[in-house]
């Protein structure tokens, strides 16, 4: 990749193997970017490697690895155009805060209910009750 560090010398140092790999995996996922030719390669000269992949380690939490956030880094800084999609809500997994939290409320529900239902029997009695 000789060609892809003229511009940003500095850049052959952040050619790593995942870097490398990434923008493999974002070409072969955008083939126009590849139809771009030299103005592709222009647009990767002047590409600051060293930002993105520090960037991408910046945001790299929970789930989401370090080389997964320079792929999305890599595919805004080429801007292909992407398809529009719907939004979809994104769904975790919930914390052992948040299932305690849940199984606390069901509880707490779960309590109210047979503190407040009505006792047959209490009903039956009262009737039963004289003057009642």
């Amino acid at each position: 990749m000789p060609e892809l560090v003229k511009e940003r010398p500095e850049n052959a140092i952040e050619l790593w193997s995942e870097t490398i790999k990434k923008v493999s995996n974002v070409l072969a996922a955008f083939p126009e970017l590849e139809a771009r030719g030299g103005a592709l390669l222009d647009q990767f000269e002047a590409l600051d490697l060293a930002r993105l992949r520090l960037r991408a380690k910046q945001v790299a939490i929970g789930r989401i690895a370090a080389h997964e956030a320079l792929a999305v880094l890599l595919i805004d800084a080429l801007g292909p155009e992407l398809p529009q999609v719907d939004p979809v809500p994104v769904k975790r997994k919930m914390t052992v805060k948040e299932k305690k939290a849940r199984e606390a409320a069901a509880r707490r529900r779960a309590r109210r209910s047979t503190h407040s239902a009505p006792d047959p029997a209490a009903s039956a009695n009262s009737a039963q009750l004289p003057g009642g």
